[in-house]
C-alpha cells in the first residue's frame, strides 16, 4: 500500500494531465479529497513499513519485537497527536466532541487536520477547499484509521501467560543462548515459566507424557 501511494503521489501531475486531456470524462477518476487521504496513508506507511521489515529478522528476540511495536505505536501517536489510553467514561465524553475515537484512543479533529496539512501544499489547499461535509469526512477517515492502527499495534502480544496478559520477563530464545543454559536454569527460566501456559492449552494426558519423557 505504501508503494502504491508513493507512486500515485509522484505521478499525480501526469495523471491529472492525462485525465484532463481525455476526450470523454473519466467517471472512475478519484475526487480531490481522495488524494488527501492517500497523502495521509503514505505518511503513515513511511513510519510503519521500516518497523515491519525489522520485525521479519530471523534472529530477533521476542522482547525486542515488543520494544519495536511499542516504539511504533508511540511514534504514530506523536506524529498524529493521538492520546490515550482512556477509560470508558472518558472515551464517551471525548466521542461526543470534535474527536475521533477508537477503543481507548482518541485524537482531535484539529490535530488530524494539522497532520494532513503537513503533507504538502496540494493537500493543504485541497483540504481547505472542501465543503464542510467532505472536510469532516476526510478528518474522520484519517482519525479512525490512525487510532485503530494504534489500538491494533498495542493489542499485538507475542507472548501471553495463563491470564491472557503479556509476559513480563521473557527468557532467552535464540539457540546459541539456550545451549549455554544448565539443565537447572533451563528448567527455571523456560520450562517452569511456560508450564502453566502449556497446561492451559494442552490436554492433561499430553502434559503427563512430556513430563514422563523428561
Amino acid at each position: 500500500m505504501g508503494n502504491v501511494c508513493t507512486w500515485l503521489l509522484a505521478k499525480r501531475i501526469r495523471l491529472f494531465k492525462y485525465l484532463d486531456a481525455a476526450k470523454e470524462p473519466i467517471a472512475q477518476a478519484p475526487p480531490n479529497w481522495w488524494w488527501v487521504v492517500i497523502a495521509g496513508i503514505k505518511a503513515l506507511t513511511d513510519v510503519i513499513n521500516p518497523v515491519y521489515v525489522k520485525l521479519q529478522a530471523k534472529n530477533l528476540l521476542v522482547s525486542t519485537q515488543a520494544t519495536l511495536l511499542e516504539g511504533l505505536a508511540r511514534d504514530i501517536c506523536t506524529m498524529i497527536g493521538i492520546e490515550g489510553p482512556f477509560s470508558s467514561d472518558e472515551i464517551n465524553v471525548l466521542s461526543a466532541g470534535f474527536n475521533c475515537t477508537y477503543g481507548r484512543w482518541s485524537v482531535s479533529y484539529e490535530r488530524v487536520m494539522e497532520f494532513l496539512e503537513d503533507q504538502g501544499m496540494y493537500s493543504r489547499q485541497t483540504l481547505q477547499g472542501l465543503s464542510d461535509d467532505l472536510h469532516r469526512k476526510v478528518i474522520q477517515l484519517i482519525g479512525q484509521l490512525t487510532t485503530s492502527i494504534v489500538k491494533g499495534i498495542i493489542n499485538i502480544q507475542a507472548e501471553r501467560n495463563e491470564r491472557n496478559n503479556a509476559a513480563d520477563d521473557l527468557p532467552p530464545v535464540l539457540p546459541h543462548e539456550l545451549v549455554k543454559l544448565s539443565t537447572r536454569n533451563y528448567g527455571n527460566t523456560v520450562v517452569d515459566l511456560h508450564l502453566k501456559q502449556l497446561r492451559h492449552s494442552w490436554k492433561e494426558e499430553d502434559i503427563a507424557e512430556i513430563e514422563n519423557e523428561h
